[in-house]
């Protein structure tokens, strides 16, 4: 009994409070970086998985776009197309008759450099440092001449919080006798 008389004099007592905060910190780092693992592998999923999302939905808008100029009519007649825009660039390419889609993409859509057909939509998927440049391009020059406000040039739409309405008009028949589908972003 003697003994544990002398060291209890000197005896360290466990701070309960102490080791608990302790074992807290310990588990709460755990966890974090267990979460911070999960996402570095996941997040690149969601990404990929979300661009090729978008890459679809242009698709589709090119899609809708060839339909309403295919059934524009007569001369005069004109429609309204509204479009959103919340990734990468709708292009106008009056000059080349040809609208497109450039999209930056952490998802590989086709073989790289290769250009494959979706219906009457050319895709191109090109490298771009790890990541990639999806080009959507519907070529209308065998049958229409379009125009971008009247005049053949080369107009960019880039993302906006406001989507863009276009007025698609057909005016009328060129000296080839190709039909001219001017474009125009009204407000």
């Amino acid at each position: 009994m003697k003994i544990k008389k002398k060291y209890k004099g000197l005896g360290i007592k466990k701070n309960k409070k102490a080791q608990v905060w302790v074992e807290t910190m310990v588990y709460t780092l755990i966890a974090l970086t267990l979460i911070g693992i999960v996402l570095a592998f996941v997040k690149p999923k969601i990404e990929e998985s979300q661009d090729r999302s978008i890459i679809e939905q242009s698709i589709g808008i090119l899609e809708d776009f060839d339909s309403l100029v295919n059934s524009i009519g007569t001369v005069g007649n004109q429609r309204v197309f509204t479009i959103s825009i919340r990734k990468g660039s709708f292009i106008v390419d009056s000059l080349n008759d040809v609208l497109s889609f450039k999209v930056d993409s952490k998802n590989k859509y086709s073989e790289i450099g290769e250009e494959i057909s979706v219906g009457n939509i050319m895709v191109q998927t090109l490298q771009k440092g790890k990541n990639y440049e999806v080009i959507l391009a519907r070529n209308f020059s065998s049958q229409y001449n379009v125009t971008f406000n009247g005049l053949e040039q080369v107009r960019e739409m880039t993302p906006a919080s406001v989507p863009y309405r276009i007025l698609v008009k057909n005016t009328g028949t060129d000296n080839q006798g190709k039909i001219i589908i001017d474009i125009k972003i009204i407000s």
